[in-house]
């Protein structure tokens, strides 16, 4: 008997806008012979080992999850998950226009599996229950919890190699520069690729694969956060937002409010004060 619980983000709900949302979490047990149908995800999902061994393919390449490990995709990868024993297991998705960033920050980019202490499930069920509830404002509980997660997963068991340390790359020179200039409205790839030396197409094509997003979303996402936090933080107009956070229209950015928190800047701020 396969024994399965998942839960997700209620879709009708309006998400809240926070830099790392955890987006679904799970609790699976499986038994030999089990395989998912392999599908490209955009999201990333990071899987921890309570016993048994269960396999995933990462770049072409199976690895083993067993007791008190972890592995991770990224999003663009596709999932291929399968089991040829017994498996127990969690794991938790996460989405954002910093999830990315800040999984990656943590040293979880492998090599896969890494050790990284018993699987706590008690987390994971407050997890559960925080993804469960509609109350508002519950996603920025569940998005901390995540974090505390991520943080946990990260630490690595007592003699187990600690992460490499790699230089700078082009896709870290460019979001070093696009936090700088984010507000700039010209600020656009061609900028960035003048600026940074390199061809359009390669520092998009090395910057989606650091960050599982172009350069243009990372740019609109660090954006419309900064509105965000201005509308909860400050009094100012939401046209003296706008033009701050670089959107030259403040009518487009009215726009970018409500289609990606469900509410308009007017009633995200009154919301954001009330909760």
């Amino acid at each position: 008997m396969y024994q399965r619980s998942a839960y997700y983000r209620a879709s009708k709900m309006p998400r809240m806008p926070v830099p790392l949302g955890a987006r679904s979490v799970g609790h699976y047990v499986v038994e030999a012979g089990y395989a998912e149908r392999p599908i490209q995800k955009w999201f990333v999902q990071v899987f921890w080992g309570i016993r048994g061994r269960g396999q995933i393919v990462i770049d072409g390449e199976p690895c083993m999850v067993g007791p008190d490990q972890i592995a991770a995709y990224f999003p663009g990868d596709w999932h291929r998950v399968s089991s040829a024993e017994d498996w127990e297991y969690r794991w938790w998705t996460l989405d954002g226009p910093h999830a990315t960033e800040v999984a990656r920050s943590f040293g979880l980019s492998g090599p896969w599996p890494c050790e990284a202490g018993a699987c706590p499930q008690e987390l994971f069920a407050q997890l559960e229950q925080e993804i469960r509830d509609e109350a508002p404002f519950t996603e920025f509980r569940a998005s901390a919890t995540a974090y505390r997660l991520l943080t946990l997963a990260a630490g690595r068991k007592a003699g187990a190699a600690a992460p490499a340390v790699t230089s700078e790359t082009l896709a870290d020179r460019c979001v070093a520069l696009i936090r700088k200039r984010y507000a700039d409205p010209a600020l656009c790839v061609d900028f960035l690729a003048r600026a940074l030396a390199v061809h359009r197409s390669r520092l998009s094509r090395e910057f989606r694969r650091r960050f599982g997003v172009p350069p243009v979303a990372y740019i609109h996402s660090l954006r419309l956060q900064r509105g965000f936090s201005m509308l909860r933080e400050t009094d100012a107009t939401v046209t003296d937002i706008a033009r701050q956070v670089g959107f030259v229209d403040p009518a487009y950015f009215s726009r970018c409010v409500s289609h990606t928190t469900g509410m308009c800047p007017r009633d995200l701020r009154s919301a954001s004060r009330k909760g």
